[in-house]
């Protein structure tokens, strides 16, 4: 989903997998949940922008046929896993 212009976007995808992975793992130690959380909050804001901007321009993705539809599916459940993830971590 990241545009065109993107340098080297299949290493961007795979670090960005990296990346959930050791937050989902931080979360789980008391002395960074905090950090953690607001790095997942950061993060979801950053996915949700790129997922308007993907579909808004019709950017091609992983097999999808269904566009900007799955995209907007998706706007909802990254609100609620942002409101979830400040509920259990930052508030």
């Amino acid at each position: 989903m990241l545009p065109a212009g993107v340098p080297q976007r299949r290493l961007v995808i795979l670090l960005s997998g990296i990346f959930e992975l050791v937050l989902a793992t931080a979360v789980l130690i008391s002395a960074c949940f905090r950090s953690a959380g607001l790095a997942i909050c950061a993060f979801l804001v950053l996915a949700t922008t790129l997922n308007i901007y993907s579909a808004i321009h019709r950017v091609q993705f992983g097999g999808h046929s269904s566009g900007p539809w799955y995209l907007a599916i998706r706007l909802p459940l990254q609100v609620l896993l942002f409101v979830w993830t400040y509920w259990f971590t930052l508030r």
